[in-house]
């Protein structure tokens, strides 16, 4: 009688490890589940499309270098136009800009001017408008000089985003018996010179 209690007992030690046993196994490979599933729900890492997407800005005084290499040594103005005479000449007034800059010819039967703004956020309409403004009262000056009659006609105002530029400038024309039709078109060339400079900046 002893003998088989005791093997009983022996037998019930058995079967209570074995259970444990496995019950811990469960338990280990539940949280491996877990922890797996955990691994599969973090959040995705940035798309690159998402890091790029970033306004491109530009120093004002680069825009001025690449319009000046555009003309050499045509390129006449040489005087830095000072911020009461942006106001009053092209309308430009503080609140409009966060920088402005402006070069014009010291010669005054030159009428050669070159204006650059950073308008401020929501304000690139209004400086633009000023300086087509200004763009119609140099063309329909009757107290310039006849002979920059050509070139002022060739005027340009031209933007990308907040960045507006003036672009009164260009070389004079060699042909002095030049017609009308030749001198437009000649100025309108050279015009168009600062306005790719301008751009390309932008690209």
């Amino acid at each position: 009688m002893n003998l088989k209690n005791t093997v009983m007992a022996v037998l019930l030690s058995l079967a209570l490890t074995a259970a444990l046993a496995g019950c811990a196994k469960t338990n280990n490979q539940a949280g491996g589940t877990n922890n797996a599933g955990g691994s599969q729900s973090q959040e995705p890492e940035p798309s690159e499309s998402s890091e790029s997407s970033q306004v491109r800005q530009v120093s004002l005084n680069d825009i001025l270098a690449a319009i000046r290499e555009a003309y050499g040594e045509n390129y006449l103005p040489s005087e830095e136009i000072p911020p009461e005479v942006l106001e009053t000449e092209f309308g430009l007034t503080p609140d409009m800009y966060v920088e402005a800059k402006g070069e014009m010819s010291m010669i005054s039967t030159h009428p050669d001017r070159v204006v650059v703004v950073r308008a401020d956020p929501g304000q690139a309409d209004n400086v633009e408008a000023a300086l087509n403004k200004a763009k119609e009262s140099k063309i329909n000056d009757e107290m310039q000089y006849p002979a920059n009659v050509p070139k002022t006609n060739a005027t340009q105002v031209v933007r990308s985003g907040d960045y507006v530029a003036f672009l009164l400038v260009g070389a004079p024309m060699g042909n002095v018996e030049a017609s009308e039709e030749q001198l437009a078109e000649h100025f309108r060339g050279e015009t168009q010179k600062g306005v790719e400079a301008f751009n390309e900046l932008f690209e």
